[in-house]
């Protein structure tokens, strides 16, 4: 929970530092035991963050997903390819958008687990 909470924060950030506003966002989950288990808490807790749930439809007929940037990046969101295009690079909060589990990985560390 904590993982895609810091994720959702993350990415909310970046489009408004992108397009200084709120851009739909579309969450992957995978099929599987874990997810089935815990997306309804999931859904509590972005409605908890006064956060609506809408469709993929509704959230791709944002402008912004028309847009493509010239080198997207294998495996990682739209909105982190095109901060890279822009030259963002390591922006604040970067380390919260990469998918490699160093940020988790030291956060639990910090807490001693």
């Amino acid at each position: 929970m904590s993982h895609i909470r810091q994720r959702a924060l993350a990415y909310r950030d970046l489009s408004r530092k992108l397009q200084g506003r709120d851009i739909a966002q579309v969450i992957l989950m995978h099929h599987n035991l874990i997810n089935a288990m815990w997306l309804d808490d999931v859904i509590a807790m972005f409605r908890q963050m006064g956060w609506t749930i809408t469709t993929p439809q509704a959230a791709f007929a944002d402008p912004i997903y028309a847009l493509a940037p010239d080198r997207p990046v294998a495996g990682q969101s739209l909105l982190l390819s095109m901060a890279r295009v822009l030259g963002l690079g390591r922006l604040e909060g970067w380390e919260r958008l990469v998918d490699d589990g160093d940020y988790e990985i030291a956060a639990l560390a910090a807490k001693g687990l």
